[in-house]
């Protein structure tokens, strides 16, 4: 199954690129998503994934289809087919 994923912030920077398909297999997780990125991306971890756990750094967030963000709860859920995510990266402080 291929997933879309725009890139925004960060993530697109080091990507070079606002868009990527990922090659996944059918009813991959979030968190395989996140692995798969890992792999095709080792630029981000670090700066945007866990080195040793391979999941989004907090600052980190998938929103599904523009509406809905993916929390810590839901990474062993999975995209239904013809969903849009995108990876943004939230910069918090004052």
């Amino acid at each position: 199954m291929q997933i879309q994923i725009e890139l925004f912030g960060l993530a697109k920077m080091i990507a070079q690129t606002g868009l990527v398909t990922l090659e996944v297999e059918d009813g991959a997780t979030y968190k395989a998503i996140v692995e798969r990125l890992a792999e095709q991306y080792p630029d981000f971890v670090g700066p945007l994934i866990s080195p040793d756990t391979l999941t989004l750094l907090n600052c980190t967030v998938f929103v599904r289809n523009q509406k809905d963000m993916i929390t810590q709860e839901q990474v062993h859920e999975s995209p239904a087919p013809g969903d849009r995510l995108s990876l943004l990266t939230v910069i918090v402080g004052g």
